[in-house]
């Protein structure tokens, strides 16, 4: 089998697992929706970091508000480092997305490193814990009049995988963002909560008020 046929075999197994991934995904807004929304893209390539953002950006990359940050890594020795990227990222406000514009079906996906050579030297270099990940992957997607998926995929090797499947996986995450996240950016207490969601889950099942009150204790 050559590299190159055993390549595209891996890309089209991932593209496969994050587009079940992100169907599986709640159809209403929840407070961990965008750590599960980058919880999808770890399936894009092994041992992957994620940081993603729901943003609003002016026409120059600037990040005018930032609706939603979510976190999530392949492995568990990895989990470590969420939260400080959770953290950091909330003070982040530009990003390169070089001749890419917002609309239509299309994304892109891009080595960090291609997009600003000096990266780790910059705001995003401070973004991720030291060590930095051997390469980040940059990949976007959104339409014109609503907000972007950007999305932060720290490989450990290899990035040319998640570079092929990126593309095809990132217009639907963004469109399931979009469709349940929007709605909700003004007021992310009209978000359900894991509690709320285990009630709507039980409603869905048919299950009266009284047996949802029973089954939960409540």
């Amino acid at each position: 089998m050559s590299p190159l046929f055993d390549q595209s075999a891996q890309a089209l197994v991932r593209v496969r697992d994050a587009t079940r991934a992100i169907c599986s995904l709640p159809a209403v807004p929840t407070q961990d929706w965008l750590d599960r929304a980058a919880a999808t893209l770890t399936h894009t390539a092994d041992s992957s970091v994620v940081l993603a953002l729901f943003v609003s950006l002016d026409p120059a990359g600037r990040i005018q508000s930032q609706e939603a940050i979510g976190v999530a890594a392949a492995s568990a020795e990895s989990q470590a480092v969420l939260e400080t990227l959770r953290s950091r990222a909330i003070r982040l406000q530009n990003v390169n997305l070089g001749t890419w514009k917002p609309g239509g079906a299309c994304a892109m996906a891009a080595r960090l490193s291609d997009l600003m050579p000096d990266w780790r030297a910059g705001s995003l270099g401070r973004v991720w814990p030291t060590p930095h990940p051997a390469e980040v992957v940059l990949a976007a997607a959104g339409a014109t009049d609503a907000p972007t998926m950007l999305a932060f995929i720290g490989c450990p090797r290899n990035p040319e995988v998640p570079l092929s499947v990126l593309p095809v996986v990132m217009p639907l995450l963004a469109a399931a963002a979009t469709k349940c996240l929007v709605w909700a950016t003004d007021d992310s207490r009209s978000r359900l909560t894991v509690k709320e969601q285990e009630v709507l889950a039980q409603l869905a099942q048919g299950h009266s008020v009284r047996q949802i009150a029973e089954t939960l204790g409540r």
